[in-house]
């Protein structure tokens, strides 16, 4: 009736929309760095580390991780909200806090954060969020 490949193509769609929901159930924020000329946007995972945010850029060659470093005072939206805060880019990799965030980040994504994990082999560069008032 059904060829195999048919019934292994029909497999493979059924578990990949299975992870696509799960990785969309998953907390995303979106970055916006203002700039002179334009705001970049990214959609990234986050972890809280009170009183600090905590953001990663997946590889040190992110397209957004430049006008970060020029422009650190950026906005987070979460949900609805939308926040203010000073971006330190933090480039002690291979340190016990590196070792700490990436580990906050493991425990709220879980699987989806190892499988990110197995698949790079640059470390991620980590970003403090600090909050400004006003």
């Amino acid at each position: 009736m059904f060829s195999r490949k048919t019934l292994l193509f029909a497999l493979c769609a059924a578990l990949g929309m299975f992870g696509w929901n799960m990785i969309s159930a998953q907390e995303t924020v979106m970055l916006q760095i203002p700039t002179e000329h334009e705001d970049y946007y990214t959609t990234l995972w986050v972890v809280d580390a009170k009183p600090y945010l905590w953001i990663r850029a997946e590889t040190p060659t992110r397209s957004w991780l430049e006008p970060l470093r020029d422009n650190p005072d950026v906005y987070l939206w979460r949900g609805d909200e939308r926040h203010h805060y000073h971006a330190v880019i933090w480039e002690n990799r291979g340190s016990e806090g590196h070792a700490y965030v990436d580990a906050l980040f493991r425990e709220k994504y879980g699987w989806f954060d190892w499988a990110r994990s197995q698949l790079r082999s640059t470390p991620t560069t980590l970003i403090r969020l600090e909050p400004i008032s006003g």
